[in-house]
């Protein structure tokens, strides 16, 4: 933006500014993300067993996870979902929501596994569907997961 208010100054306004504004470079990070296969995928929405010897906090963060992964959303859309964002449709529930990035209006079906993640949090009242994250890291050592990228994580359904 720098780079770009000194362009501006110098070629559109006619400013003498030197051109050192010329080699300002902005850092990206490289990332792998971590790819869910479908069976990894669906032992965390189905495999019970491994859900109860979770305690509490992490069951919730395994619920986040699991509806996290599958509307796609960025963390910061997903806590922000309120019980409105849920409409009924001509073919079941679908969550509308303006994304807080782009301002995109998202319309996206909601199967039964995350219904039954939404009623069970609905019992805990309050306006929003899903609670803060604070526990990723300790879920995905349960899982076995060696690299962990907050948020980064995408499932490839094949």
């Amino acid at each position: 933006m720098i780079k770009t208010f000194f362009n501006y100054l110098h070629e559109e306004k006619g400013l003498p500014i030197s051109k050192f504004y010329k080699g300002f470079k902005v850092e990206t990070e490289q990332f792998t993300p971590v790819i869910l296969s479908p069976a990894q995928f669906d032992f965390l929405i189905n495999d019970k067993g491994f859900e109860n010897s979770l305690p509490s906090h992490l069951k919730r963060t395994k619920d986040i996870f699991v509806f996290g992964c599958t509307v796609a959303l960025r963390y910061s859309d997903l806590i922000r979902l309120k019980t409105q964002n849920v409409i009924d449709g001509p073919k079941g529930k679908y969550l509308l929501i303006h994304t807080k990035k782009t301002a995109t209006l998202v319309k996206l079906p909601l199967p039964d596994y995350l219904l039954l993640i939404l009623d069970k949090y609905k019992r805990q009242g309050g306006n929003y569907l899903l609670h803060q994250l604070s526990t990723f890291e300790n879920l995905c050592s349960l899982l076995g997961f060696d690299t962990l990228l907050l948020m980064t994580i995408r499932i490839t359904l094949s």
